[in-house]
């Protein structure tokens, strides 16, 4: 993440952070005169300080949208107003509204002093805002900046570039500005790429890799209703602390799969004085059910891992539904059938590749005049033009010469 960003005009950008990436204050500058201080606290509160003045409290932003100062840059005493938001399923906040005259009724009046519709966005795919007559908040109210992926939105001097944590993103171009620090795991996309080019499926929730919204849906999507110590990190920890949102999100997940996250909820919901009976219940029925579903996964052999090698009935008797990988006969189905003595396609030799890995290599069809070790060397190429690790390679050739020793044995003249 940058720590000044600087203008032809001589204006400026100049960010804090602490020890672990943690954004702490955002400050701007017109020449050397300084604009305004943006303090960031990792509770979700913003405080902000114009110019010379005095330095108070602005957001307190939480789940559903935001508590907001309309009189962050006046001496008078602080009036709140709650916002709220409305996101699709990408997390993109497409609409801020509150209640002006508490009747319970979102009023649209078409009038900005007036409406209860605060702000409205509209989006490109890959983030650009929609330029169009939509609603807009007060005069001299800031919007909420949370808006793609809710995502912070810095476009102090036209700069118009998301915090995404590990890096800033530009959906002008919809590309990252800086090389992802995990690139070398995406070995068959540009290091710049934003959710693998597929922004409708998927997001990006710190700037390091894409995740797919029904997966997010499944892995981050508690009920309010959870209880418990062990849960996913908060969408004020992910805008505020991407770093250690990544490490709580992560120990979540490996808890969840392990059945310690259904068991936490349990013990919490049964001791819980404010939970019913029938929540109480239907915690021990899940923890029920997922003791079953680990004694069932006990039993099987170890799930199929990425670069894996084998037979293929092997592997796809192994391979779990979403979790990415296709499975590739090496060499190709069709040119083995014809020119490998005893091959079938069943149990042929086979590796466990990437989704994104494997459409991009090509597929032999049709007749087939070659050399088992001519179509092998092919596939092997193949491979590794399509970042397949040197060692994944030679480890699938290995594997073909033990099985078929006959078909790859060298000719000698």
């Amino acid at each position: 993440m940058p720590k000044l960003i600087t203008f032809s005009t001589g204006n400026s950008i100049e960010f804090l952070y602490d020890a672990i990436g943690t954004k702490l204050r955002k400050t701007t500058k017109v020449g050397a005169t300084v604009q305004y201080v943006q303090d960031y606290l990792p509770n979700g509160i913003e405080y902000r300080q114009t110019g010379t003045g005095v330095k108070r409290v602005e957001s307190v932003y939480h789940a559903e949208g935001r508590y907001y100062n309309t009189n962050v840059d006046a001496a008078d005493a602080i009036v709140w107003r709650k916002e709220y938001n409305f996101r699709d399923y990408l997390g993109n906040t497409r609409l801020a509204f509150t209640d002006r005259n508490a009747n319970g009724i979102v009023d649209i009046t078409g009038t900005a002093s007036t409406s209860d519709v605060l702000q409205e966005n509209h989006y490109y795919s890959f983030g650009l805002a929609f330029e169009g007559p939509w609603l807009q908040n007060d005069a001299g109210v800031r919007d909420n900046a949370y808006m793609y992926n809710s995502k912070e939105l810095h476009s102090d001097f036209g700069l118009g570039m998301y915090a995404y944590g590990a890096r800033y993103y530009d959906p002008v171009i919809g590309r990252f500005t800086g090389v992802d620090p995990i690139a070398d795991e995406f070995p068959f996309v540009t290091t710049f790429n934003y959710a693998e080019n597929e922004p409708i499926a998927n997001i990006d929730l710190h700037g390091l890799q894409k995740v797919g919204v029904n997966s997010l849906a499944q892995v981050v999507g508690i009920p309010s209703s959870d209880r418990g110590i062990i849960k996913p990190a908060s969408a004020n920890m992910r805008a505020s602390s991407p770093i250690k949102a990544g490490i709580k999100d992560g120990s979540f997940i490996v808890l969840d799969l392990m059945g310690v996250n259904t068991l936490d909820n349990a013990i919490a919901t049964w001791f819980d004085p404010n939970a019913t009976l029938g929540e109480k219940v239907a915690a021990v029925g899940d923890l029920a059910q997922g003791m079953l579903s680990n004694t069932k996964r006990g039993s099987n052999k170890k799930a199929v891992e990425k670069y894996e090698i084998g037979d293929y009935d092997d592997l796809q008797r192994r391979s779990a539904s979403g979790d990415g990988l296709d499975l590739h006969h090496v060499p190709q189905k069709k040119p083995a059938g014809q020119v490998v003595d005893g091959y079938d396609k069943k149990d042929g030799p086979a590796i466990a590749l990437p989704q994104k890995v494997h459409k991009t290599i090509p597929t032999k069809k049709g007749g087939y005049e070659g050399t088992a070790r001519d179509q092998l060397a092919k596939d092997s190429k193949d491979l590794r033009k399509a970042g397949v690790p040197n060692d994944k390679v030679q480890g699938i050739i290995d594997y073909n010469k033990k099985k078929y020793p006959d078909s790859y044995e060298k000719e000698v003249n």
